[in-house]
């Protein structure tokens, strides 16, 4: 079943499959939803967010949630970060990193 995230735009509320959607980064008071060739821009909050996602995101820090399915790599080269397969890297802190590396390699021994 193909799971949708609802998100309003200027009274306009649009349906975005959740299977599309790279990592959602928080600027400020907006949400901004990553995906392939494209960016939309919403207000809300993640706790809202985090209520409609499905098990394949990960609240990383208080500035992404990432879709795990989309995550090449995690590492550290000097920084520690989340490399996704749209080419981008997601910078955290150590403890963030650290949190989210476990959840990963959690999710990746669940689907195998």
């Amino acid at each position: 079943m193909r799971r949708l995230l609802n998100v309003k735009i200027r009274g306009s509320v649009y349906s975005v499959p959740q299977e599309e959607i790279i990592y959602l980064e928080n600027e400020l008071r907006k949400i901004c939803l990553h995906m392939r060739g494209r960016e939309v821009l919403f207000y809300g909050t993640f706790e809202e967010i985090l209520k409609e996602l499905d098990e394949r995101f990960l609240l990383c820090s208080r500035s992404y949630i990432v879709n795990m399915d989309h995550v090449l790599a995690m590492h550290h080269n000097g920084n520690y970060e989340i490399e996704m397969d749209s080419g981008e890297h997601l910078i955290f802190s150590k403890n963030n990193y650290l949190k989210a590396k476990a959840v990963f390699e959690g999710y990746l021994q669940e689907k195998t």
